[in-house]
């Protein structure tokens, strides 16, 4: 006696895999508009790995990667994250996250063609709070 439905199983892992593809996916886009934004505004970025991005602001080191939850009650991945996390020695300190779905909207308001440009808005909004909060001091190099 199994405790697999083999065929069920295996389909339900590869339905799994196809929504974890479209998220990645999407997250790789949201990832490059936010380069292209970053470099628009003279800052400096490392390459896209693995759908992070390390960024210098005001002296800090912050990175952005794609994250995604499983949720077990609807057995289904809901929603991704892009968090961006301020990078303190070997810690990483959550600055601004934006959900979004596989179809591309992120945020509360915002698609694939306007995300960027608010991102960085609410990037150096919530940078400053944090930092004000946490007394942070930015580095004059």
């Amino acid at each position: 006696m199994s405790r697999y439905r083999l065929d069920e199983n295996l389909q339900d892992i590869s339905y799994l895999n196809e929504i974890f593809e479209k998220f990645k996916r999407q997250a790789s886009i949201f990832i490059r508009k936010v380069k292209e934004v970053l470099e628009e505004n003279n800052l400096s970025t490392s390459e896209i790995d693995n759908n992070s991005l390390e960024f210098s602001f005001w002296g800090l080191d912050f990175i952005i990667k794609s994250e995604i939850e499983y949720e077990m009650k609807s057995s289904n991945f809901i929603q991704g994250e892009l968090n961006t996390y301020y990078k303190d020695d070997d810690k990483l300190n959550l600055i601004l996250s934006y959900n979004f779905d596989k179809l591309g909207n992120i945020g509360r308001n915002s698609v694939v063609n306007d995300f960027a440009i608010y991102y960085y808005l609410d990037f150096v909004k919530n940078l400053k709070n944090y930092s004000s909060e946490k007394k942070i001091k930015f580095q004059l190099n």
